[in-house]
């Protein structure tokens, strides 16, 4: 039995068209840095942001705008009517991998 396919992944460098939240986690800084390390390290190996369909970001603002800052393709999976509310699951079960 062949897979499902439920979504696809797309790549662009034309940032404007995501919208970032009010709700919205912010921007930290430190993230960020993590985020440079491993470019430096592995080169820009990340896993696509999560959008809904208004192109609003669910999932992945630091990474958003760590390719905006350095005009890197950003890749990004579109699924509808994602909401505020899964935005802030997606987020709470997010946790940092033991070295």
């Amino acid at each position: 039995m062949k897979d499902k396919e439920i979504g696809k992944i797309y790549e662009t460098k034309e940032y404007e068209k995501f919208k970032i939240y009010e709700w919205n986690r912010n921007i930290n800084v430190a993230t960020l840095n993590k985020i440079n390390k491993s470019v430096t390290e592995n080169g820009w190996r990340v896993e696509p942001i999560i959008v809904n369909d208004e192109y609003g970001v669910i999932d992945g603002q630091h990474r958003l705008k760590y390719a905006r800052e350095n005009n890197l393709p950003i890749y990004y999976m579109v699924r509808p009517g994602l909401t505020k509310d899964d935005c802030q699951m997606m987020n709470s079960i997010r946790s940092s991998w033991l070295a």
